[in-house]
């Protein structure tokens, strides 16, 4: 059975065709301003930023998700990058904070979770553009998000 999905988000298998074929010399990678990364391991954070270094004027982290609404709101990103499993506030909390606020809601939000199912949840106000895996996670999974939320703006 196939079922429809909404246009708008995309999953890691959608960036995983792409993976395949290389950057042309007429795709450069997308240069972002601010990204926040919100994990409460810090290892991976390091390996986020890692990925990031190239792409981002500013890598900002938070390790729970009070620390990332405290974030986005002093110093708005232009992407956030959200674990979903994070301790006193989880991933799903800041997405639902982030859409209730008009001043946040638009921040494009990239879920980076272990889960399947969490990869598989639904999109509304708020939610995320993007799901990546963080098994498969790489530096062309990154640039194709950031080449997508590029896209997205105005």
């Amino acid at each position: 059975m196939t079922l429809p999905r909404d246009s708008g988000a995309f999953s890691q298998n959608d960036l995983e065709e792409r993976a395949d074929s290389p950057l042309t010399t007429d795709e450069a990678a997308v240069r972002v301003g601010t990204v926040l990364v919100v994990d409460d391991d810090p290892a991976f954070r390091v390996t986020m930023r890692r990925l990031l270094v190239d792409r981002a004027e500013r890598i900002l982290e938070a390790g729970d998700g009070h620390e990332a609404l405290a974030s986005v709101r002093a110093d708005p990103p232009d992407i956030v990058f959200l674990d979903l499993m994070l301790p006193r506030m989880d991933g799903g909390e800041v997405i639902a904070a982030m859409g209730a606020d008009p001043a946040l809601r638009d921040i494009p939000v990239v879920i980076v979770t272990w889960s399947d199912h969490d990869a598989r949840r639904g999109r509304g106000p708020g939610s995320a553009v993007a799901v990546l895996a963080k098994l498969t996670l790489s530096q062309r999974a990154i640039d194709a998000v950031l080449a997508r939320v590029d896209a997205l703006r105005p």
